[in-house]
C-alpha cells in the first residue's frame, strides 16, 4: 500500500468505547507522502487513532516521510492497545529534514506490545513512545538511526529506544520495558525526554546495547512491582512468574471446524495456524478458506489447533462450555471481502474434552474466517 499516507485506521465513536478492531498480516505499508504537512494521517505508513486492538503480524513499513507506524488516540478515546509481532519498520522520513521520523511511535495512553521486529535506519529514534505511552519491547532489535544528534523536543534524533512526556489529560507519564532486545549502531541506545525530565526506560540484563545512554533509565530485572502495568496492559504480566522465553508456532490447521447454516462452506481449503508464546502467554491467529461459500451462515466452531499449549485452568471456569477468553473474529465470503461485520461474538471456551474458537456473525454467505486470540497457560 502506498500514497499520501498509506493506511490509516480510526474509530470515530464520539464516546469512550472504541469498538473497532484491525488486523494486519504480511501487508506493506511504503511510500507514504506528504511529509506531515500539517494533515493528519498524511506521510504515515500505517496511522491508527482509537483502535481499541491493532495486529500487525509480519508487517513492513518503508520509505515513508513520516512515521512508519504510528498509534495515537481521537477525541475522549484512550488506552488504545497494539501488538506487533516480527514487524519491520526502516527508512522512513529524510525528505524534509525532520529529526524525530520513527520506526514505530505510540502516543496518548496507547498500550503496544512489540515481540520481535527490526526496527532501523529511520530519520530519527527509532522507536519512540510519547504522552502517556505505556509499551513493552521482547527480542526486538533497533539499530542504525539517521537522525542528527540535535534533540528534537528534548529527545537525541540519532536513538534507538526513547520515550517521554507526560499526557496533558491524564497526566500520566511515558513508561517503556525493554526485554531481551539489542540495540546496535548508533550514538544513543536509550533516552528520554532531556528537556522536561519526563518518561521512564527499564532494561533488564539480558538486553544488549552499544552507544550512550540519557535520561531516566532504569536497570533492572522485570519484577513487576509497578501495580498499574499489570492494570493497563495485562499482557505485559506474563514475565511476573520469571519466565521470558519466547516460542513460535505454526502450520497447516488440519482439525474440522463446523458451521451452523443452510449450507456450510466447501472445496478445497487453505487452513493454517500461527503462535507466539511469551513467558505464559499464547497468542493465535487462525486462518480458514474454502473454495466455495457456504450459504446464511451464522456461526462457526473451529477446535482448538493441536499444535499449540493447552490453555490454564481458571478458577470457576473449567465447566463444559464455559467462556474462558474472548477473542477477535470475523467471516468473509472471499479472502479478499471483510464480510458483514466484525462477528457479534467470538470467544475461547471449553468443550467436551478439549477446547474451541466460536464466531457468531451475520446471517451470509462465507468461505473465509479469521481468529486471534490470546490465553494463559499453567
Amino acid at each position: 500500500m502506498g500514497g499520501r499516507g498509506t493506511f490509516t485506521v480510526e474509530e470515530y465513536n464520539s464516546g469512550t468505547n472504541n469498538q473497532l478492531h484491525a488486523l494486519f498480516k504480511n501487508c506493506n505499508f511504503i511510500h507514504g507522502g506528504g511529509k506531515g504537512s500539517g494533515t493528519v494521517g498524511q506521510g504515515e505508513g500505517l496511522r491508527s487513532s482509537g483502535v481499541n486492538t491493532v495486529w500487525l503480524e509480519d508487517c513492513v513499513a518503508y520509505n515513508n516521510d513520516r512515521d512508519g507506524i504510528n498509534y495515537s488516540n481521537s477525541g475522549t478515546l484512550t488506552n488504545s492497545k497494539a501488538i506487533e509481532v516480527n514487524c519491520q519498520s526502516f527508512n522512513n522520513g529524510g525528505t524534509d529534514g525532520t529529526n524525530s521520523v520513527n520506526g514505530s511511535s505510540a502516543h496518548a495512553t496507547n498500550w503496544v506490545l512489540r515481540v520481535g521486529g527490526k526496527y532501523h535506519g529511520n530519520f530519527g529514534p527509532n522507536l519512540l513512545d510519547i504522552n502517556g505511552a505505556y509499551t513493552l519491547n521482547v527480542g526486538t532489535v533497533a539499530f542504525d538511526s539517521k537522525g542528527a544528534y540535535t534533540p528534537t523536543a528534548g529527545y537525541p534524533g540519532n536513538c534507538d529506544f526513547a520515550t517521554g512526556t507526560d499526557n496533558t489529560l491524564s497526566g500520566v507519564n511515558s513508561k517503556m520495558w525493554v526485554y531481551d532486545c539489542k540495540s546496535l549502531n548508533h550514538l544513543y541506545a536509550f533516552a528520554t525526554n532531556e528537556a522536561a525530565a519526563m518518561g521512564t526506560i527499564y532494561v533488564d540484563g539480558k538486553t544488549r546495547y552499544e552507544g550512550n545512554i540519557t535520561g531516566n533509565i532504569i536497570f533492572q530485572e522485570f519484577t513487576f512491582s509497578d501495580a498499574m502495568l499489570p492494570v493497563v496492559f495485562p499482557a505485559v504480566s506474563i514475565y511476573a512468574a520469571g519466565s521470558g522465553s519466547v516460542t513460535e508456532y505454526s502450520g497447516t490447521y488440519t482439525q474440522a471446524p463446523t458451521f451452523t447454516g443452510t449450507t456450510p462452506p466447501s472445496g478445497t481449503t487453505t487452513h493454517s495456524y500461527r503462535a507466539t508464546k511469551a513467558g505464559r502467554l499464547v497468542t493465535a491467529a487462525i486462518h480458514l478458506k474454502y473454495s466455495a461459500a457456504g450459504a446464511a451462515i451464522t456461526q462457526c466452531v473451529v477446535p482448538f489447533p493441536a499444535g499449540l499449549p493447552i490453555p490454564g485452568n481458571i478458577t470457576g471456569f473449567t465447566g463444559a462450555n464455559d467462556y474462558i477468553y474472548p477473542a477477535t473474529a470475523f467471516l468473509g465470503s472471499s479472502a479478499s471481502s471483510g464480510g458483514a461485520s466484525v462477528a457479534t461474538r467470538a470467544y475461547l471456551r471449553k468443550a467436551a474434552g478439549n477446547y474451541e474458537l466460536n464466531v457468531q456473525q451475520t446471517s451470509a454467505g462465507y468461505a473465509t474466517a479469521y481468529i486471534v486470540f490470546s490465553y494463559w497457560t499453567d
